[in-house]
């Protein structure tokens, strides 16, 4: 590949952007739900010292949190129709 072929293949200077998806709010709280689940991961040893319980409260979490994008999806989704 030439000089000149590389320099076409790279992106204008405008910067990286995303087109706009009626999705992106989904991302969005996706990416705060993932942010959530870390910071849950790491202090819930400080608030329950039961094995089983933290794994019921993380599992509940995990299940809320998917839930919740579920819906969020199949409402935006069904809205596009």
């Amino acid at each position: 590949m030439s000089d000149s072929e590389k320099r076409k293949s790279i992106a204008p200077g405008r910067g990286f952007a995303v087109a706009g998806s009626p999705f992106n709010a989904v991302k969005l709280e996706l990416a705060v739900a993932c942010v959530a689940a870390a910071v849950l991961l790491l202090v819930i040893g400080t608030f329950v010292e039961n094995r089983l319980a933290q794994l019921i409260v993380i599992a509940a979490y995990g299940g809320g949190a998917g839930l919740w994008i579920v819906w969020r999806v199949r409402r935006i989704s069904h809205g596009q129709s």
